[in-house]
Parts: C-alpha cells; structure tokens; sequence
C-alpha cells in the first residue's frame, strides 16, 4: 500500500498553520554564471541568506531550516540554519530507457521508506515532516519497502524501452517512517532519461 499520496495530503492541511517556517533536506547547488545564487538541487527553490555563508555549503548535502515567500512555484528560502548531514534518498542506474531507474534509500533497518516520481517539481512546506519537492499531480512511479539490516534498501523501478521517454526529466522525493512512526520527508532527486 503506498501512503505517500495520503500523507503528504493530509499534511498540506498543517502547513497552513505554519506557512511561513520550513525545514529541508538537500543538496546546495550554485547557479552556473550568477555569483551568489544557490539552489536546491533537483527543485524549483532559491536560497538567500544574509547571515549564512551558502558557498560553504555547494555540492553539500543538508538540513535547512528557514523562511519562505509561499510561493510553489518559484520559492525562495530565506536560510536562519544549516547543517550538513548524511543524504537519505538518492536515484541510481543510468536512466537508460529499457533499464531500471535504481531508488534508493539509506536510514535504519526496518525504517519503511517509500517514493514519488514525478515529471514536474513542486515546493510546500510540511512544517515539521519537511518539505514536499515534487508535484504529487504529475507522479508517474512510485516504489516502497522496509530497509533491511544493511541499512541500505534499493528498488529497481523499470524505464520502458521507448525512445518517446529520451529527454524527459524525473524528480523523485522519498518519504520514511521510523519505528515511533514519524514521517519524515527526504532530499529530492532527479534524473534526465537517456
């Protein structure tokens, strides 16, 4: 059973309550030719800060807290915290078309840990479960499991073998759920078919 569509809907109700405040995980990217302009990789978000040193932080994966402007579509993140921390979720495999597109997830066993791709980004604050990157209206592929005793749970997620998909860019977000029942909303990731 997939819970990600129910509990991220469930959850856009208490982020109302909180518009503004947010917390996320990501990895810092820098705008190729724009001094000082970051993002989070694989989404639509901008980060400033005036207090925090973003260039510190490029090609790090990371937990923010901070501000944003409420905007879904072009969001920017006014960063108050960061810290880097180890990354949860991760798309592997090479995007071929007629291969698997490899999810994966890196958290304590028996954590269940389940995932979205869509073909569209999206950003919404999840108050304190996170940050939702994707955009649950244009999902495409989903995959679930509980992460073994290794730590490590990858699941293959196959690519039809149709050149109409060559070109076409996924963005997957991961979601867990540990063992006092937490949700917890991970990195976004995406990749472009091939």
């Amino acid at each position: 059973m997939n819970l990600f569509p129910l509990a991220a809907a469930s959850l856009v109700f208490t982020a109302a309550a909180s518009a503004q405040s947010l917390n996320l995980s990501g990895t810092v990217e820098s705008v190729p030719g724009m001094p000082n302009r970051y993002t989070v990789a694989c989404s639509n978000a901008v980060l400033v800060s005036p207090d925090v040193d973003l260039n510190a932080f490029v090609n790090q994966h990371v937990h923010i807290t901070g501000e944003w402007n409420v905007s879904y579509t072009d969001p920017i993140v006014y960063v108050e915290t960061i810290q880097a921390v180890p990354q949860i979720f991760a798309l592997g495999g090479t995007g071929q078309i007629g291969t698997d597109l490899m999810v994966g997830f890196t958290a304590d066993p028996g954590t269940i840990a389940f995932s979205q791709i869509a073909t569209e980004p999206f950003f919404l604050s999840i108050g304190g479960s996170g940050t939702l990157f994707i955009d649950m209206s244009k999902v495409v592929g989903s995959t679930n499991g509980v992460v073994p005793a290794s730590g490590k749970l990858e699941v293959g997620l196959p690519i039809p073998n149709n050149p109409a998909f060559v070109g076409l860019e996924l963005y997957a977000q991961g979601a867990t759920f540990n063992s006092q029942g937490a949700l917890y909303l991970t990195n976004p990731d995406c990749k472009t078919i091939i």
